[in-house]
């Protein structure tokens, strides 16, 4: 039945143009950062309705993530960091 549901869903997404942005971040995001990320998305992604689910992920540090339709657009401070480490 999950897997039904989740089908479901993703349909009525399409058909609707929602898309589904998950922000990952060290400290829980206040309403107006949330609104932020929602407006500069909803700027890039233009008739298409932004649905955002938060999350806390602690190994980010200072740093936040930002996925859109599974797909990663933005990465964390930390990580970028990480990244950098392995080339120097």
């Amino acid at each position: 039945i999950r897997a039904i549901y989740e089908d479901f869903i993703e349909l009525y997404n399409k058909e609707e143009n929602i898309i589904i942005a998950i922000i990952k971040s060290s400290k829980p995001l206040s309403d107006k950062e949330i609104k932020k990320v929602k407006n500069s998305l909803t700027s890039i992604y233009t008739n298409k309705k932004i649905q955002i689910k938060a999350s806390i992920d602690e190994t980010l540090g200072e740093g936040i993530s930002i996925y859109v339709d599974g797909k990663q657009v933005i990465s964390s401070v930390n990580s970028e960091l990480s990244d950098l480490k392995k080339y120097l």
